[in-house]
């Protein structure tokens, strides 16, 4: 059996969340407590809250509740989070609800409310809804692990009920998790910039240049808009380039250092290895679907 482990799910969701800096932080789940994978999630999550010495409110579906009822006490719920407060959802049919109450009481996102969910692990009705940060699972090497599973399980090398547990690839960063600035158009210009040209070596310094004013304003406003630097972005989508590459093929670590903006496999694998704990071969021994 793969398992999607809910405490690597939470771990990831409250690393990307803590990097705002947010209020304070909300779970929400649409399933009902019963399911174990959503409560499970929640779990995790306020754990990791509570090591915090923070508090951090949830809210799922009760026991027999209608959707009706619970999407009414959602709405009220969202509607009196406080400012600055990054919400956890559970699922993506929980933020879709949780964008479209954050409209109807006029609380911005990103502005007031940030959002990251988990999409696509469970069976789910709808698209994920433009613009809110997501994680990114590999279905591809959950399937072949299972298949592997099962094979060795057939011939007698693996005890039935053993479990392989997983956590998410990467996070999509959609505009969410942008921070809670002003939403200027040349910071939205610049992100889409970020992930297009940050594989091919752009730096902090060249993005700047391409706008009017001084670069220090340039970084402010950046950093105000969406909650960490320009630097930071741009190793980010790096960062999660070098992760689906391991992953997902058989391109050799010092060209993955080349093809994700990095001068050498040095300079990759030392901030791999600061992120993850792990060197760049460790990784992709765990995380590689051949394996």
């Amino acid at each position: 059996m793969v398992s999607i482990d809910p405490a690597l799910v939470a771990a990831a969701a409250m690393r990307e969340l803590s990097a705002l800096e947010p209020a304070a932080f909300a779970v929400a789940s649409r399933k009902e407590r019963s399911i174990e994978w959503s409560r499970s999630r929640v779990d995790a999550f306020r754990a990791l809250a509570a090591s915090q010495g923070r508090e951090c409110p949830a809210i799922e579906r009760r026991q027999g509740e209608d959707r009706e009822t619970f999407s009414a006490r959602l709405d009220a719920w969202v509607a009196a989070l406080p400012r600055g407060t990054a919400i956890f959802a559970a699922n993506g049919a929980t933020a879709r609800e949780i964008t479209a109450a954050a409209r109807a009481h006029a609380r911005s996102i990103p502005r007031e409310l940030s959002l990251l969910c988990v999409f696509g692990t469970e069976k789910d009705t709808g698209p994920m809804p433009n613009g809110i940060s997501h994680m990114q699972f590999d279905f591809e090497r959950i399937g072949f692990l299972a298949a592997r599973m099962l094979d060795e399980w057939a011939h007698g090398r693996r005890p039935p009920g053993a479990i392989e547990r997983m956590g998410p690839l990467c996070i999509v960063r959609g505009e969410s998790t942008r921070g809670r600035g002003r939403r200027e158009p040349r910071i939205l210009e610049a992100l889409d910039t970020i992930r297009a040209e940050a594989c091919n070596g752009l730096t902090a310094r060249a993005l700047a240049a391409r706008f009017p004013g001084s670069r220090r304003l340039f970084d402010m406003r950046f950093r105000e808009a969406t909650g960490h630097s320009v630097l930071e972005e741009i190793l980010h989508v790096r960062m999660e380039k070098a992760k689906m590459l391991l992953a997902q093929t058989d391109t050799a670590i010092g060209a993955i250092a080349g093809l994700c903006g990095f001068g050498t496999e040095t300079d990759l694998g030392i901030l791999f290895r600061r992120r993850t704990g792990l060197s760049l071969r460790d990784w992709r021994r765990k995380n590689s679907w051949k394996n």
